[in-house]
């Protein structure tokens, strides 16, 4: 600062945040000023949270995220799979943080592939399958001939697959009927 025109240079210690800076001078007559300003130190770099989702089953997509507070908004369109997006925020104290979100579009429905038996002579049934690698089992209550046995399967974004097996219960023993002669020379 000057004072009389007569360039001055004084040393503070800030502390994070608001200080304030009070100087006083006098000149040869005896006359006092005294004045002073606030200065803002900041070192803290921008804080960045990404708020919308990072697993969804919808390629058009709203990457949400906010700064310090003040919340952005971009569209995107994702690709299926991993999608990366890194963002830079800067302060107006010139702090800068540097952020990448990771964001995951999943639109295949889940893989069903079934392992139980398809004929069977017991009416209590166990059906048993996997979906995507995990082992699932529902138990029924089948009736004589043809039973269809539907199942529906969401993964956590919301794909469904939806499968049927059909199970045949035969619980008739098998009819013996003897069609060569009894009497033979």
């Amino acid at each position: 600062y000057t004072a009389d025109a007569q360039p001055v240079t004084k040393n503070f210690t800030l502390i994070e945040g608001s200080n304030v800076l009070a100087v006083t001078e006098r000149d040869l007559s005896g006359n006092t000023t005294q004045t002073s300003i606030t200065v803002t130190l900041d070192t803290i770099p921008p804080q960045i949270q990404l708020t919308s989702p990072i697993l969804v089953n919808i390629p058009n997509y709203q990457l949400v995220y906010v700064t310090d507070g003040t919340q952005t908004v971009e569209f995107v369109t994702l690709q299926e799979g991993s999608n990366m997006f890194t963002r830079t925020e800067r302060d107006p104290a010139g702090n800068e943080t540097r952020v990448t979100f990771a964001v995951t579009l999943d639109t295949v429905p889940p893989q069903v592939q079934f392992t139980s038996p398809v004929l069977v002579n017991n009416s209590n049934y166990t059906l048993a399958y996997d979906v995507d690698g995990r082992q699932v089992t529902r138990s029924f209550v089948l009736t004589e001939g043809n039973n269809s046995l539907s199942v529906i399967e969401r993964d956590t974004v919301g794909n469904e697959t939806r499968t049927s097996l059909t199970v045949t219960l035969d619980t008739v023993a098998p009819q013996i009927q003897f069609t060569s002669p009894v009497l033979v020379n």
